[in-house]
């Protein structure tokens, strides 16, 4: 029941499966842009460092999925402080990079279906990071430290066989339950991404596919 979208691409032959891509909620998957947008920021532009304050919202943002320390990062991307001046760096981040399905418009802890993103453009910003073109080479392996210690494991996690290495970022809200993850097995490594919305048993659907 509900609304789903699936993609899984195979990173040793590009070969590819995407069904349904089109915008759905977010949820917490939208962290992955801001995410890659401070990395950017913290590289290249004059408001952001990446000090200790920087390292640590990055880790409760990413491996427990800290809704304020997502807001807190945002509101520091322009040296500004608000809100509205960081999500506009981040919408321009995605535009720039071919996130064409996401947006980020409404503060995390909000429960917002206005704030969408696609499961390929997700598998699309996973992808970079494993290749190691998200932002440089440098920020791609710090970002995907970042995913491989995420403590959220009910979903793909739960789905694959013991001792496989999966990195993975989790979305939920009252409507939506959505994981996208890089998982590297012995067949191939592989991005997958999961997303529903209204989905009956979804955490348990998430685990089959």
């Amino acid at each position: 029941s509900g609304q789903w979208s699936v993609y899984v691409k195979n990173l040793d032959t590009n070969e590819y499966l995407l069904i349904n891509n089109k915008k759905l909620p977010s949820a917490s998957l939208i962290k992955l842009y801001v995410m890659m947008a401070a990395y950017e920021e913290a590289e290249n532009g004059e408001a952001m460092k990446e000090n200790s304050s920087f390292k640590s919202l990055m880790k409760k943002m990413i491996t427990v999925s800290d809704n304020e320390s997502a807001n807190a990062l945002a509101k520091r991307l322009t040296g500004k402080g608000t809100f509205k001046a960081g999500i506009k760096v981040i919408n321009k981040y995605c535009k720039t990079n071919g996130y064409t399905k996401t947006k980020f418009l409404v503060e995390m802890g909000k429960s917002s279906p206005k704030n969408v993103t696609s499961a390929s453009d997700c598998g699309w910003a996973l992808e970079r990071m494993y290749r190691g073109t998200a932002v440089s080479p440098k920020s791609s392996k710090k970002m995907i430290k970042l995913l491989k210690a995420q403590t959220r494991r009910s979903k793909l996690p739960a789905g694959v066989p013991k001792g496989v290495t999966i990195a993975n970022k989790t979305g939920e809200t009252s409507f939506a339950e959505n994981d996208a993850a890089i998982v590297y097995s012995e067949g191939a490594d592989y991005v997958i991404v999961v997303m529903s919305k209204n989905g009956k048993g979804a955490v348990e659907e998430i685990q089959k596919v």
